[in-house]
C-alpha cells in the first residue's frame, strides 16, 4: 500500500511540472508578456514594417505557446525581437514571453537568461521576477526562487501566483508552515485557486494535520472537480486513515479524468488489497504495468496479490521482476522468501531472507522468517539463533517467542520451550496454539497436570481443537484418569471421525476400564485408518495391540 503521502514533485522530475504549475501558457497568456494588441502603442513608435512583422510573430508565438509548441514559440519571439531594436519596454515583454517558452520547454537556464535581459530593460517587471523564480526552482535553487517571488510580490502584492510559487519553494525547503502561510495569502488573493488549496493540503499533511489536509483537498475539488492531484491526495490520506473505500472512490474519480495515470491504478490496487479484494487489486496493478512496465510499486503489488490468491509461483515470478528493477529491495526479497516457504522451498526462502537482511540488518521480522525456514529444514539450532536475534532487536516480537519455543522443544530443551511459551502467552493470552505448545512441552517434561491445564485453556479458546482433546486425553490416561481420557478421545472422534490416534487412545482407555470388546473394536478401526492413511508405524502398533488384547 499503498503507501506514504506524497506532495507534488519538486526535484529534477518536478522541474517542468513546477514551471507549468506556476505559468501554464494556455491559462495565463500574460506570463508570455503583454499581447500584441496591448503593446501596440509601444510598437507604434517603431517603423511600420517592423511593427507589423513584430506583431505577427508575437501573436503567432503566443498562439504556439498556448498550444504547447514552445520551440515554435521561441523561434517566433526571437524573430519579433530581431525586428525591434529600440523599443526597450516592448523588448522586455518579449524577453519575458520567450523566457516562459524556454521554461516550459525544459530549458530553465535559457529562461533565466531571458528574464534577466527583461529586467535590464525594466527592473520593475513582476512577471520577469516570477519567471526567473520558477526557473530557479526548477534548478533546485529554492532560496533564489523565494527571493524572486518576494520581489515580484513587492511590485504586485496581490499576485496570487507569486504567493503560490513562493509557497511551493518553501515547501521544497521543508518550511511547511511558511508554505501554508503563503498558500493562504494566495487564496485570499484568489479564492478559486484550486492549486493553492491542493498545495496547502500537501503541506498540512506533511505536518501531520490530516484533517486540515482532507478539508483543503475537498475545497480544491469544490473549485475544480477535475483536479486529479486533489483526488489522488485525498485518496492517499483516506487510505492512511483506514478508509480504503473512500480511497477507492477518489482514485476511481481521478481515473475518469486521467485514465492513463499508472500511479492512480497503483493506489487503487493497494486500497482494494486492504479490503481483501485481491482479484480487483490484481486487475489494477496489471493495468498500471500495461501503462508503465517499470513501475516498481505496481510490480510489488501484483506479486502480493498473486500470493494472496494462492498463486505463489506467479508471485515468485513477479517479485523476481521487481528485483530486476531494484536489486536492493528488501521487501521484495522478504516477500519472495515467504512465497518460497509456502511452496516448501525452505532453502530458497533462507537465501531470500538472507539477501533482505543484507539491506536491513536490524529487521526483526526477517530473522523470524529465516528462523521458521531453518526450522522447516530441521536446523533447530540455527532457528533458535535467528529467533534469539529477533528478540534482541524487538523484545516483544511474539512470533519470535513462538518460533524459538518450537525450536527449543525440537532440541529437547523443554524448560526453555516452556519459558518461551509463557512469554508468548503474556503477549497473546488468547493464543490457543501457545497453550497447546506449552502443554506438549510440559507433558514431555513429565508435568501431565500442567499439560492438562494448558490443553483445557486451549479448548476454552478453540472448542473444536481435535489436537487439544487428544493431548489432554493422553495426559489424563498417563495420570490414570481413564474415564476422562475416554471422554476426550470420544470428543475428538465427534469432531474428526477419521482420527486414527483418537481410536487408538480410546481403545486403551476402554481396556483400562474393563471394556475389552470396545477396546478391540476401536483398535480394529484405528488399524484400518492407519493403513488407509499410509501410516505403517501406527498400523503396526495397532496390530500389536490387538494381538495383546486378544491373546488367550
Amino acid at each position: 500500500m499503498p503507501r506514504s503521502m506524497r506532495g507534488p514533485a519538486l526535484g529534477a522530475l518536478g522541474a517542468a511540472l513546477l514551471l507549468l504549475a506556476l505559468a501554464p501558457m494556455p491559462a495565463r497568456a500574460a506570463l508570455a508578456g503583454p499581447s500584441p494588441a496591448a503593446a501596440s502603442a509601444r510598437l507604434a513608435a517603431s517603423a511600420p514594417l517592423a511593427q507589423a512583422s513584430a506583431s505577427f510573430y508575437w501573436q503567432r508565438g503566443t498562439d504556439r505557446a498556448q498550444q504547447g509548441d514552445y520551440r515554435g514559440a521561441i523561434d517566433d519571439f526571437t524573430h519579433a525581437l530581431n525586428l525591434l531594436h529600440s523599443v526597450d519596454r516592448t523588448r522586455a515583454d518579449l524577453y519575458v514571453a520567450r523566457g516562459w517558452a524556454y521554461a516550459n520547454s525544459g530549458d530553465p537556464r535559457a529562461a533565466i537568461a531571458d528574464f534577466e535581459r527583461a529586467l535590464r530593460f525594466n527592473s520593475e517587471l513582476a512577471d520577469a521576477y516570477l519567471g526567473r523564480g520558477a526557473a530557479r526552482a526548477a534548478l533546485n535553487d529554492y532560496q533564489g526562487a523565494i527571493a524572486d517571488f518576494t520581489r515580484a510580490l513587492q511590485i504586485n502584492p496581490a499576485n496570487a501566483d507569486a504567493y503560490s510559487s513562493r509557497a511551493n519553494a518553501r515547501a521544497a525547503l521543508g518550511d511547511q508552515l511558511g508554505a501554508i502561510a503563503d498558500f493562504t495569502l494566495a487564496l485570499a488573493a484568489n479564492p478559486r485557486a484550486a492549486s493553492a488549496y491542493t498545495g496547502r493540503a500537501w503541506a498540512r499533511a506533511k505536518l501531520g494535520d490530516r484533517q486540515g489536509a482532507l478539508e483543503d483537498f475537498s475545497l480544491a475539488l469544490a473549485v475544480d472537480p477535475t483536479n486529479t492531484d486533489a483526488y489522488s491526495g485525498r485518496a492517499g490520506l483516506r487510505a492512511e486513515l483506514n478508509d480504503p473505500r473512500g480511497a477507492i472512490e477518489d482514485y476511481t474519480a481521478a481515473l475518469q479524468w486521467q485514465p492513463n495515470d499508472a500511479g492512480l491504478y497503483v493506489g487503487r490496487g493497494w486500497a482494494r488489497a486492504t479490503l481483501g479484494d485481491h482479484a480487483g487489486a490484481l486487475q489494477d496493478f496489471t493495468a498500471a504495468l500495461a501503462l508503465r512496465p517499470d513501475t516498481l510499486d505496481a510490480r510489488l503489488g501484483l506479486a502480493s496479490a498473486r500470493a494472496a490468491l494462492g498463486d505463489h509461483q506467479g508471485a515468485i515470478a513477479e517479485f523476481t521482476r521487481a528485483l530486476a528493477l531494484d536489486p536492493t529491495n528488501a521487501d521484495a526479497y522478504s516477500s519472495r522468501g515467504q512465497a518460497r516457504a509456502a511452496l516448501g522451498d525452505a532453502a530458497g526462502a533462507i537465501a531470500d531472507y538472507t539477501a533482505a537482511l543484507q539491506q536491513r540488518p536490524n529487521d526483526a521480522g526477517l530473522y523470524v522468517g529465516r528462523g521458521w525456514a531453518r526450522a522447516a529444514l530441521g536446523d533447530a539450532a540455527g532457528a533458535v539463533a535467528d529467533f534469539t536475534t529477533a528478540l534482541q532487536l524487538a523484545p516483544d516480537q511474539s512470533d519470535a517467542y513462538s518460533g524459538r519455543a518450537s525450536a527449543r522443544a525440537a532440541l529437547g530443551d523443554t524448560a526453555g520451550a516452556i519459558a518461551d511459551y509463557t512469554h508468548l502467552l503474556a503477549l497473546r493470552p488468547d493464543d490457543a496454539d501457545a497453550y497447546n505448545g506449552r502443554a506438549r512441552a510440559r507433558a514431555a517434561a513429565g508435568d501431565d497436570t500442567g499439560a492438562i491445564a494448558d490443553y483445557t485453556a486451549a479448548l476454552q479458546q478453540r472448542p473444536d481443537d481435535v489436537g487439544a482433546y487428544l493431548g489432554r486425553g493422553f495426559a489424563r490416561a498417563t495420570l490414570g484418569d481413564h474415564q476422562g481420557a475416554w471422554a476426550d478421545f470420544s470428543a475428538a472422534l465427534t469432531l474428526d471421525p477419521a482420527s486414527a490416534d483418537a481410536y487408538g487412545g480410546r481403545a486403551w482407555a476402554r481396556a483400562a476400564l474393563g471394556d475389552t470388546e470396545g477396546a478391540v473394536a476401536d483398535l480394529q478401526q484405528a488399524a484400518a485408518l492407519y493403513q488407509a492413511q499410509g501410516d505403517q508405524a501406527g498400523y503396526q502398533q495397532a496390530i500389536e495391540g490387538l494381538q495383546q488384547l486378544t491373546a488367550p
